[in-house]
């Protein structure tokens, strides 16, 4: 079971990010010197930008390498054409495939994050990998299909519930008015990560919004598993006469290892 939560436009279609996060989008590409970890593991160095060519060595899931030039060699890989890349790691120089260079990596105590885009079909998707820094070959992985192309990515702490280890955000840009602009919450736990919540981001010109946001132990106070929701719906009726309808609603749901579940209910094995 997913809770699937709509979240905050306040005025108009402007959302608000914090300084903090990183920007992703489908375009994204990495420019020389920049420094990239490897998203696939046991990945092949190759002496030319081509399956055809040469090994020089083998990369570990989120080895460094460092960017030494972007080619005009491409290959479409997961569904997305992805271009090829002159790397250096250590002393050894050859070509990856973009398609296996993480957007980024991402650090919070035992755990490392990397993530890519993929396709299936029309669905744009992200392929998101939790490394255990003591076995990089022993990772989860999850895939979500995404909203929209471009997004931010935040990780944090546990925000005071227990039982997780680290929670990784992935914030959706709206493009437009009316277009949905949330994201997703993904649990890191027990070796595992686990896509725990689902929320979008509705608003058209200052006549609708949706406000629908969970807040974590850390910033309530309350028990350590729980989580809170809350709710508010806005229609502009009369833009003059400044007549608005508004809907609200609290909730407090509870970490069960798995799921979110309302508080005091707990589901049968």
């Amino acid at each position: 079971m997913r809770f699937l939560v709509l979240f905050v436009v306040s005025i108009g279609c402007f959302v608000g990010y914090c300084q903090s996060n990183e920007y992703y989008h489908l375009r994204y590409q990495f420019k020389t010197g920049d420094t990239a970890y490897l998203f696939g593991n046991n990945v092949k160095l190759r002496t030319q930008p081509n399956t055809d060519s040469n090994l020089v060595g083998l990369l570990e899931i989120g080895q460094k390498v460092e960017i030494l030039e972007l080619t005009n060699e491409t290959m479409e890989f997961e569904g997305i054409n992805r271009p090829w890349y002159k790397v250096k790691s250590g002393e050894e120089v050859g070509y990856v495939l973009g398609g296996l260079l993480s957007l980024t990596k991402k650090y919070e105590g035992k755990y490392e994050y990397v993530m890519v885009f993929r396709k299936d079909a029309d669905q744009l998707q992200l392929m998101v990998r939790l490394v255990n820094v003591k076995s990089p070959a022993d990772y989860s992985e999850i895939i979500l299909p995404l909203t929209t192309p471009e997004f931010y990515v935040n990780l944090s702490e546990n925000k005071g519930l227990e039982s997780v280890d680290g929670i990784l955000q992935i914030d959706y840009m709206a493009e437009a008015c009316g277009v949905d602009g949330g994201g997703e919450f993904l649990f890191a736990y027990e070796n595992r990560l686990v896509h725990a919540i689902s929320y979008s981001s509705i608003g058209d010109g200052g006549i609708y919004s949706l406000d629908e946001a969970y807040s974590f132990p850390i910033d309530h106070g309350e028990e350590s598993d729980l989580i809170m929701y809350t709710y508010e719906e806005q229609t502009t009726e009369d833009d003059e006469l400044l007549w608005e309808e508004t809907k609200s609603i609290k909730r407090m749901l509870r970490w069960e290892g798995k799921k979110l579940n309302p508080r005091g209910i707990q589901e049968k094995e």
